[in-house]
């Protein structure tokens, strides 16, 4: 019987997180040079923007146990 390697699952778990914070950032990013036309400030927003969501993403998935290093169950 094959059983899954959960490494595998945990990584594309953070490379999900990591997609969702990008689209997040860049929204952000966009959001706040149309507030106001400086470059410097979209960058920083941006960024705040993907720090912020990666770090809730991640959150909430490790208080949910789906970053734990047992496996999962299956009912």
């Amino acid at each position: 019987m094959n059983t899954p390697n959960h490494a595998h699952h945990r990584g594309l778990l953070v490379l999900i997180a990591l997609l969702i914070s990008i689209i997040v950032g860049i929204v952000t990013g966009i959001l706040a040079y149309a507030a106001e036309p400086s470059i410097p400030g979209a960058i920083l927003g941006g960024g705040a923007g993907f720090g912020a969501s990666l770090g809730l993403c991640i959150t909430v998935m490790s208080a949910m146990g789906w970053l734990k290093g047992e496996p999962m169950q299956q009912e």
